[in-house]
């Protein structure tokens, strides 16, 4: 069980971390079971990056929204029917949802939900892959559940459906497939792949429910690499089918498309972390008429990924002309400005902006990875400041700010602003006092004359008065160091 707990802790970003024990310790405190479950654990068990958190609880999760607000959660998107509360803190998206069954009634309706535990949650999901949970609840946190048998799928790098009619309740989930394919690259397992082709050829994406569609445009929003899954939607032929007549690849600006997963790294090295998902819906909306455009706003999509959207062109235009003013004339005036301007309008201007912004851009995540290597963490700890202190932070911060206004040239300079601005600090260790210097060399020269003595009196030969006494001290027989009685015998009649 230790195991996947071990995962967690070692896939899992910081912040991530915080947001599961967060949510672990509220649930803990309302009386309900909390489980890992779908995309996180697919990720997790398969290599893949994780970026977004999914929770199941057996109960309603729309209890804890007071509490989690009160902590600094911020609500996304809260829907009463299916229980599921969408939430963000630190930067990490997350949602949490009843465990509940599915019942589908009539073709191209959506489910009735009932309430259920969490193995009927699992098994009621449409690929094995997504149907593993991990319990997070004290008495058995580390447990797997897995009862599709999906951990053998990821294994074997394959998506299998988990019973026949998986595309026909809910045909979405044909685009759920290619999406998954792409990213991971698995195998579609041949029977799934059948009943795809058959899906395929019955139109059933016609027939798919308005709430699944915006989930899953929400999570091609959020893929890290949404070039490759619209190409593939669109090589499958369910782009236009499922998000409207005109949405081609030959429409969108592929080319800055790819670039998409390299600029979210490089802004994320430099402390940037842009929120991906309303960057690539502006993308998709660019490429389609008004018309359809409305149509796709009108899907059940989170309201920060809308309005973020819907924001950027302006804010990505306003920053563009303070970059290409004196506001990012400088290394520490071009970081200031980025580092309190909208993430996602930088993301913005790295794939659509004036060639000159980018350039900036560029130059700015190349050359303070390069000044980050300079400070001096290692030399500032051998000094015996603590690495989780506030001064340690603020004495960086300060070396830091030094370097790019350009003040700090080469390691020496470096290392004597270290110990100045560790010193103001007072983070140094005070110089041991004149007295306490004196009693330090007088107890040293007293182990040296006592080590000297000890090793002079073992160099010297032993006197046979001496030699007897240490080999029979007193009060004790000569038999107990060694020696036998006869031999003893011999030796003093030998003597006399």
């Amino acid at each position: 069980m230790a195991d996947y707990i071990f995962l967690i802790e070692t896939r899992f970003s910081r912040e991530q971390q915080a947001a599961a024990a967060l949510l672990q310790r509220h649930c803990q405190q309302a009386g309900l079971n909390l489980y890992l479950t779908g995309g996180p654990m697919r990720d997790l068990l398969a290599g893949a990056p994780i970026r977004t958190l999914d929770f199941s609880v057996e109960g309603n999760p729309l209890r804890l929204q007071k509490a989690l607000v009160a902590d600094g959660v911020e609500v996304l998107a809260v829907d009463a029917e299916e229980q599921t509360l969408r939430l963000r803190s630190q930067g990490v998206r997350f949602r949490i949802s009843a465990a509940h069954s599915e019942v589908f009634e009539q073709f191209g309706r959506p489910p009735v939900v009932k309430p259920a535990t969490i193995v009927d949650d699992l098994r009621r999901r449409g690929f094995t892959l997504d149907a593993i949970g991990l319990s997070l609840n004290a008495a058995s946190r580390g447990l797997l559940l897995d009862p599709t048998n999906g951990l053998a799928d990821i294994e074997a790098r394959q998506i299998r459906m988990i019973h026949n009619y998986v595309f026909y309740d809910d045909p979405v989930r044909l685009l759920r497939a290619v999406r998954l394919q792409t990213r991971l690259g698995f195998t579609i397992e041949e029977r799934t792949a059948g009943r795809m082709q058959a899906a395929l050829e019955g139109n059933y994406i016609e027939h798919a429910h308005r709430l699944s569609l915006g989930r899953e445009l929400e999570a091609l929003a959020y893929e890290p690499d949404p070039a490759a899954v619209l190409k593939a939607l669109e090589a499958a032929g369910l782009l236009e089918a499922a998000f409207g007549k005109g949405l081609r690849t030959s429409r969108l600006d592929m080319a800055a498309l790819a670039k998409f997963p390299s600029a979210v790294q490089q802004l994320e090295e430099v402390g940037l972390t842009p929120d991906s998902g309303p960057v690539a819906l502006r993308f998709i909306l660019d490429a389609l008429p008004s018309k359809e455009q409305a149509a796709l706003l009108r899907l059940p999509l989170s309201k920060p990924l809308v309005s973020g959207s819907q924001k950027l062109a302006a804010d990505a235009k306003a920053l563009q002309k303070q970059l290409l003013g004196k506001a990012g004339a400088t290394l520490a005036a071009l970081h200031d400005l980025l580092h309190h301007a909208r993430p996602e309008a930088v993301l913005y201007l790295c794939l659509t902006g004036n060639p000159k912004v980018q350039r900036k851009i560029k130059d700015f995540t190349t050359r303070i990875p390069e000044l980050r290597q300079q400070l001096p963490l290692r030399e500032l700890q051998q000094l015996g400041v603590n690495p989780d202190a506030p001064v340690f932070h603020d004495i960086i911060e300060k070396i830091y700010r030094r370097l790019l206004e350009g003040k700090l040239r080469g390691a020496e300079q470096i290392q004597a602003a270290l110990m100045q601005e560790a010193e103001r600090a007072g983070a140094l260790a005070p110089p041991p006092s004149k007295t306490a210097a004196k009693t330090k060399a007088k107890g040293k020269a007293r182990v040296a004359e006592t080590a000297a003595e000890v090793a002079a009196k073992r160099a010297a030969p032993a006197k046979p008065g001496k030699a007897k006494a240490a080999a029979a001290p007193a009060g004790k027989p000569a038999a107990k160091h060694g020696a036998k009685p006869a031999q003893a015998k011999a030796a003093a009649h030998k003597k006399k």
